[in-house]
C-alpha cells in the first residue's frame, strides 16, 4: 500500500474523509500523514529490523608527512617546505614528531601555509618533521547517532569500544597500523551544502539526474535535497550525475536549481591509522524518513506493514474520542514485540510472512476487524 491508500483506508475505517478541514488550513489527510509518519518511525526504531540494514565503505586516510615545517611559539601560522597541503586537511590534527601536543588545522591557506585553531605552545624551530592526522571520520547522514555499527575488512573485524576507553587503551592512535578498535566520536555539526549544476526529475520518480554535478565527492546518503519547495532525502549516490531519493518526487522539474544539506553527522575515531589506506566495510541500520509523496511506500516487509497502520488508526480514533480507541496502544505494543520474535526466529522475509499468516492465529486480525 502506498501512502495515499493507507490514509484512505484509515479514514474510511474511521468513517471520515481525507478532505475534511480540521482548522488552520489542514485536513485529515495532513493530520493522518503526520500521525502515520510518527508511528512509522517509532516502529522502525524499536529494533534492528532487517529491512533497515545498509552497507557502505569507510575509506581511511593515511597520515600526511611530506616535507618539513617551521613553527613559532605563540603563533597560529605554520609554514611548510616541500609540502602540498590541501583544503581537505582542514579539521584534521597536526603533530610535531618532537612534541606530544596535537593542534587542529583550522584553515589551509596554501600548499605551504596552515593556520591552527590553537596557538603553538612549543619552542620555535624550522626543518621539523611532523604529521597531519585525520582524527574524526564523518559517517553518512543516514547513520543514526550511536547506532549499531560494524566495521570490518576480511579477515579482520574492528572492535567497537566506548569512547572514553579508546584513548586510554590506544594512547597514540595516529600511529600506523590496522585499526583493531573504533569508537563513536563527536557529532559534526557543520552543515555541508552542495548546489553545483542543475537537476532533472520526473514526477513520482526517485531518480534525480544532475547536469554539471559531482555528487560522489560532495553528497552523502541521508542528506536533505531541496527541489523547489519540496524536501526529500538521499537514499544513495549512484554516480556523479545521479542520485536515488528515499521518497518519490512530487513535482517534475527540468534543469532546476537545488540544494543538498548534510545536516549533523556522527563521526568515528580509529585506534590506529592504516598506511597504506584500507576500505573498511561498514554495516549499520539506517534512519527512517517521512513518507512525503502520496505514492511513497513503506520499506517494511510484507506481513509487518500493518503494525504502524493499526497504531495510526487507534491514535486517530483516540483523537475522535471514540470508545473503540482504548486498546490501540496495547495492541500496537504486542504486535511490535511479536513481530520481532518472528523476525529473530526465521531468517528470510518469505518464511517470516508465511509463518505469520499460517501459524499465528489472529496476528493480522486487528487490521481488518
Amino acid at each position: 500500500m502506498n501512502l495515499k491508500e493507507i490514509l484512505i483506508y484509515i479514514a474510511n475505517k474511521s468513517s471520515q474523509t481525507l478532505t475534511q478541514d480540521v482548522g488552520n488550513g489542514n485536513t485529515y489527510h495532513d493530520l493522518l500523514k503526520a500521525m502515520l509518519n510518527l508511528r512509522y518511525k517509532d516502529f522502525n526504531n524499536r529494533y534492528n529490523w532487517p529491512w533497515r540494514e545498509k552497507t557502505d565503505v569507510l575509506q581511511t586516510i593515511a597520515n600526511y608527512e611530506t616535507g618539513t615545517i617551521t613553527v613559532t611559539n605563540g603563533s597560529r601560522t605554520i609554514t611548510g617546505t616541500n609540502t602540498v597541503w590541501t583544503s581537505a586537511m582542514e579539521g584534521r590534527y597536526l603533530k610535531l614528531t618532537r612534541d606530544a601536543e596535537l593542534y587542529e588545522v583550522l584553515t589551509v591557506v596554501s600548499a605551504t601555509t596552515i593556520t591552527l585553531r590553537q596557538t603553538y605552545i612549543g619552542d620555535s624551530g624550522n626543518g621539523l618533521s611532523y604529521l597531519i592526522w585525520n582524527r574524526y571520520y564523518n559517517l553518512d547522514s543516514d547513520v543514526p547517532f550511536n547506532s549499531d555499527l560494524t566495521l570490518w575488512q576480511y579477515p579482520y573485524k574492528s572492535k567497537a569500544i566506548p569512547k572514553n576507553d579508546l584513548h586510554p587503551s590506544y594512547r597514540q592512535p595516529y600511529l600506523k597500523g590496522f585499526p583493531q578498535a573504533w569508537a563513536f566520536g563527536k557529532l559534526n555539526r557543520l552543515n555541508s551544502r552542495y548546489s553545483t549544476g542543475t537537476v532533472t526529475v520526473t514526477a513520482n520518480s526517485k531518480t534525480v539526474t544532475g547536469i554539471g554535478t559531482a555528487f560522489l565527492d560532495n553528497v552523502q546518503s541521508g542528506g536533505k535535497i531541496t527541489i523547489g519547495s519540496e524536501v526529500y532525502n538521499v537514499e544513495s549516490v549512484d554516480t556523479d550525475t545521479q542520485i536515488t531519493a528515499v521518497q518519490n518526487v512530487v513535482t517534475a522539474v527540468s534543469g532546476s536549481g537545488y540544494t543538498i544539506d548534510s545536516g549533523v553527522r556522527q563521526t568515528v575515531v580509529l585506534s590506529s591509522t592504516p598506511d597504506p589506506i584500507v576500505n573498511l566495510n561498514m554495516t549499520y541500520y539506517k534512519r527512517t524518513y517521512d513518507l512525503v509523496n502520496d505514492n511513497d511506500e513503506t520499506e517494511i516487509w510484507d506481513g509487518f506493514e500493518h503494525i504502524p497502520i493499526i497504531a495510526t488508526y487507534g491514535e486517530f480514533l483516540d483523537k475522535l474520542t471514540s470508545e473503540r480507541a482504548f486498546s490501540w496502544l496495547t495492541i500496537y505494543e504486542r504486535l511490535v514485540k511479536e513481530a520481532w520474535r518472528v523476525i529473530t526466529d526465521i531468517d528470510t522475509p518469505e518464511e517470516a510472512t508465511r509463518y505469520m499468516n499460517t501459524h499465528i492465529a489472529g496476528y493480522r486480525a486487528g487490521l481488518y476487524s
